[in-house]
This record gives structure tokens, C-alpha cells and sequence, in this order.
């Protein structure tokens, strides 16, 4: 066995408290997302600047949620993977994932030199 169990349940337990971080992240986002849109129905706008400023905003905002979002979904494979015994071990190649990556990015799907190999691809 690649981990001790504590190792996993350690990882475990990082992966549910930065999902549900994110997910609090997220839900206050859309909240905000939300009234600015019902402030921007009423017609509320002092000058057109300001409406460009709203929409920048709203699309800044709207990048982060995906963001976010796509990192609770990488969050919730990992701890799928640790349910299911496969964590840590790299997509491409099938070898183990340094601990030490995982310590820093734990929902990481690839080791080291695939995911260089994937971004120099692009």
C-alpha cells in the first residue's frame, strides 16, 4: 500500500474542508452575482461607466465560479479515488504521484512529467 490509512483519511479530511470552503466561496458568489442583476433590472445606474464596471465585474465573477467550480469537481474524483483505493496514482501514466505534490495540490490527477508533457502540448 502506497498510504497508511492515516495518510489517506489526512488527505480525506483536506479534500472535505477545501470542498466545503469552496462551495461556501461559490454560494456567496452567486449571491452576489444575483443582486447585481436585480440592481441592474431596477435600472438603478447613475452613468454608463458604471454599467461597463457592473458587467466586467459580473463576468470576473462569473470566471471565478467556474474556477472554483471545477476544483470542488477534481475535489470530489479524489475523494472518490480514496474511496475507491486508486488515489494518488497519475492518470497517464498509472505511476504513483509524489507525496509531496499531493501535499501541495491534493486533487492532482497527474504526476510531474505528464502534466508537463500536457502542458507543453497545448
Amino acid at each position: 500500500m502506497r498510504f497508511t490509512k492515516a495518510e489517506l483519511e489526512r488527505f480525506k479530511k483536506l479534500l472535505i474542508e477545501r470542498r466545503q470552503a469552496l462551495n461556501g466561496f461559490v454560494n456567496k458568489m452567486q449571491e452576489g452575482a444575483l443582486k447585481k442583476d436585480r440592481d441592474e433590472a431596477s435600472g438603478d445606474f447613475n452613468h454608463m461607466a458604471d454599467l461597463g464596471t457592473d458587467n466586467f465585474d459580473q463576468e470576473f465573477t462569473l470566471g471565478l465560479i467556474e474556477n472554483e467550480e471545477e476544483e470542488v469537481r477534481l475535489i470530489t474524483e479524489a475523494i472518490t479515488k480514496i474511496d475507491e483505493g486508486t488515489y494518488g496514482l497519475c492518470e497517464s501514466c498509472g505511476q504513483p504521484i509524489p507525496k509531496t505534490r499531493l501535499k501541495a495540490l491534493p486533487f492532482a490527477k497527474l504526476c510531474i512529467a505528464c502534466k508537463e508533457k500536457e502542458e507543453t502540448n497545448r
